[in-house]
């Protein structure tokens, strides 16, 4: 290490200098993250949300599933008067 006449070090411990190279990376990079993270909330509400409407085959799904519950509905309906 070298020293002025003051007795105060001129250049930093290597590994002092590392850690701080370690930190600033670091920070760095937490910065940039944040600054993504804000892109994307950014560009993500510019987007309006967009309602699909149902396929032809979900459509068809859902009234197969009513019908089905009607048919036990009934049929358990039934099934209590006889017994």
């Amino acid at each position: 290490m070298s020293s002025d006449g003051g007795g105060q070090h001129l250049f930093v411990n290597n590994n002092e200098g590392c850690e701080r190279e370690k930190i600033e990376r670091g920070m760095n990079l937490v910065e940039s993250i944040k600054s993504k993270v804000r892109s994307l909330k950014l560009k993500k509400g510019k987007k309006p949300y967009v309602k699909m409407d149902k396929s032809a085959s979900v459509k068809v799904e859902i009234r197969s599933r009513k019908a089905r519950k009607l048919i036990e509905k009934t049929l358990k309906a039934a099934d209590a008067h006889t017994h």
